[in-house]
């Protein structure tokens, strides 16, 4: 069952592993123009899971950072997500600063729920310009639209509406920015037997959310995974956009015994 908050790294695009997992690890590595052998490192994401298949702790570290970020998700007896709490890592000093909270907050039955951020550890807001989520679910806890506002003027920041196909993998995405939806967008999806996307689509428009004039441009991002495990789970992934070679990610993934 997809229930809401239960992703790693990018919600809609990658499969959740299959099997008891202890840990994940996955290293991504970028390219500088056309140059395919000389990778450079570019982020490191470490996922913690419990017995319940849940991701209780996370890290990331960046390119050229002096920090990483540390992640704790609580979830409540429905393995809902009820909070995320995230600090930054000095690497130099090993200290841990305070960095933001995350709150969500379902109305009765799960088919809703409200995603408050609260910088800097404070239980509240620090100014009009912080904002809130606003999640529609399915009976599944699938998203089926979302929208954001900042707090001070309720004026909304973007907008999104999710459809998904018979396997419940997402096929398409719309997005739009502002009140009016300026910049709207749309985004298709296509996966492989294993669930893993391997062609992502997105195409802009001009007009609005609800009047869409003529295409502006268009972006593919494709993916290939050339290495599996032998639970299927891919341990190697390529990143090509619009047919150029981008990144590649090396994913160890650790089961639990």
């Amino acid at each position: 069952m997809a229930v809401f908050g239960q992703f790693i790294g990018d919600s809609y695009k990658d499969s959740k592993p299959k099997g008891k997992i202890d840990s994940v690890v996955e290293i991504m590595y970028e390219f500088n123009d056309n140059d395919t052998t000389g990778r450079r490192f570019f982020d490191r994401f470490v996922y913690m899971f419990n017995a319940k298949g849940q991701v209780i702790k996370s890290t990331e570290h960046s390119m050229d950072s002096y920090f990483t970020l540390v992640t704790v998700y609580t979830y409540d007896d429905e393995s809902y997500i009820q909070q995320k709490k995230i600090e930054e890592k000095d690497n130099r000093t090993g200290t841990l600063n305070p960095g933001s909270m995350i709150f969500y907050t379902y109305s009765p039955g799960y088919r809703w729920v409200k995603v408050d951020r609260h910088w800097t550890g404070k239980t509240r807001p620090d100014s009009p310009t912080d904002f809130v989520d606003a999640f529609d679910l399915d009976r599944s806890g699938r998203i089926l639209k979302d929208s954001s506002f900042y707090i001070g003027t309720l004026q909304m920041i973007r907008r999104h509406n999710y459809n998904y196909n018979t396997k419940g993998n997402l096929v398409e995405l719309d997005d739009a920015e502002g009140n009016l939806g300026i910049i709207p967008s749309k985004t298709y999806f296509t996966y492989d037997d294993n669930g893993n996307t391997i062609k992502e689509e997105r195409m802009f428009y001009r007009g609005t959310y609800n009047n869409i004039k003529a295409l502006m441009k268009t972006y593919i991002h494709s993916y290939t995974y050339p290495k599996l495990d032998n639970k299927l789970n891919w341990l190697v992934k390529k990143e090509y956009v619009d047919g150029k070679f981008e990144r590649i990610t090396e994913r160890h993934i650790y089961y639990a015994k």
